[in-house]
Order: C-alpha cells, then sequence, then structure tokens
C-alpha cells in the first residue's frame, strides 16, 4: 500500500507524462523518457529504473537517518524501488497506447550492442581459458536458475557487506541494512544496495575482453 502522497507523485507523473506525449509530433519520441524515479514515502530514499523496469540508481538524500534509519532502511529502498518500477511500467503502456517509441534498453546496454567489435587472431591458451570460464558462467546460471524455480530462502549481500537481500525464488521478500551503518553512510549504502539488488537478478556476468 502506498501512501497519499506517492499516489499524487504517480498521478502528476502520468499528467506530465500524457502532456508531453499530446506536443510532440507524430513519431517522435519524448525527450528525456529515459529514466524514472520513485521515493519512499519519508521522501529520503530515492531509486532510479530505466523504463524497462532495470534499476539504475539507489540514493539516501538529507534526513534519512532520522526518518528511516537503518531499521527501515531496507523496506524504504524496497518501497522506493516498487513505486519506481510502477510508474516506469505506467509509461511503457502509456506510450506504447499511443504509438510513441521508445527504448526500454539501458544507455549502456545499447552502446555495447552498437559498439564495432574487433577479431583478433587468438591463442590455444586464451581459447581454454575462455572456455573454462563459459564453463563456469553456465554453471553459475544453473545454479542461480535452480534458485529460482525452487521456493528456498536465499540472502544476496552487496560486496560492501552493508545491505542485503533476501528473496524466495525469484521474489523479493525483505532487505535490510547492516548495523554498522551511520548517518554518514548514506552513499556508501546507497551503492551497496543498488549492487546487491541487481546481483539478485539472474544475469550473467560482464564478459572481460582478453
Amino acid at each position: 500500500m502506498i501512501s497519499e502522497a506517492q499516489e499524487r507523485d504517480v498521478a502528476r507523473f502520468r499528467r506530465d507524462l500524457e502532456d508531453a506525449v499530446a506536443h510532440i509530433r507524430p513519431g517522435q519520441p519524448v525527450t528525456g523518457m529515459s529514466s524514472v524515479e520513485g521515493a519512499d514515502a519519508s521522501g529520503t530514499v530515492y531509486c532510479v529504473v530505466g523504463l524497462g523496469g532495470e534499476l539504475i540508481r539507489v540514493a539516501f538524500f538529507d534526513g534519512w537517518w532520522d526518518a528511516v534509519g537503518p531499521a527501515r532502511s531496507g523496506a524504504a529502498v524496497l518501497e522506493a524501488l516498487s513505486l519506481a518500477k510502477r510508474k516506469s511500467a505506467l509509461a511503457c503502456a502509456l506510450l506504447q497506447r499511443r504509438r510513441v517509441p521508445f527504448d526500454i534498453f539501458g544507455s549502456e546496454a545499447r552502446r555495447e550492442a552498437e559498439s564495432p567489435r574487433s577479431y583478433a587472431p587468438v591463442s590455444g591458451e586464451q581459447l581454454l581459458y575462455r572456455a573454462e570460464k563459459a564453463a563456469a558462467e553456465m554453471a553459475a546460471l544453473r545454479r542461480l536458475i535452480d534458485d529460482r524455480d525452487s521456493n528456498r530462502e536465499r540472502a544476496v549481500a552487496g560486496p560492501r557487506g552493508l545491505f542485503v537481500v533476501t528473496l524466495r525464488g525469484a521474489r523479493i521478500v525483505s532487505a535490510s541494512a547492516s548495523h554498522r551503518v551511520h548517518p554518514a553512510s548514506g552513499s556508501e549504502l546507497a551503492a551497496d544496495a543498488r549492487d546487491a539488488l541487481v546481483a539478485a537478478r539472474i544475469r550473467l556476468p560482464r564478459r572481460e575482453e582478453t
């Protein structure tokens, strides 16, 4: 359940988007419509997602310690993320209905897909390394798929050990912050929350060039 302020935010977002669509030429995209933000009820925790719902950024703003503190920061992040995803889904539905072109893929993924690739000769040692790396990635993916398809509960922590996401199968059931966080930990906690939430998704690690 979201607050009245959040409901007003969603309604305002929809009105602004409908107004923007009404003032563009047919076939033209909406300028600046590449990401959507959502805030928790306190207005001190924000998440930014792409139109496809992928998490881009988490932020803790001034006053977060008094508003949510370490005890509620995990729930606040999930609340902000849920609102941002709701707004992104609303935007996609509206743009699709009005036949306005939009891109659900992030700029990084688009750049990677469009970038030219060179295919220099590789040695037998490099080929063996790549084969071993691919096998390890496939094994990791199989484990992730098994976790997703089961109803087992598992925890995914950020690399800094400040934020933990708990999943049951593929569903996030809760999130929490470490007792080590303090009022000045906002930026570090936000980065760890983003990393933990991204790691909780099933996706292969980015390949390294050799």
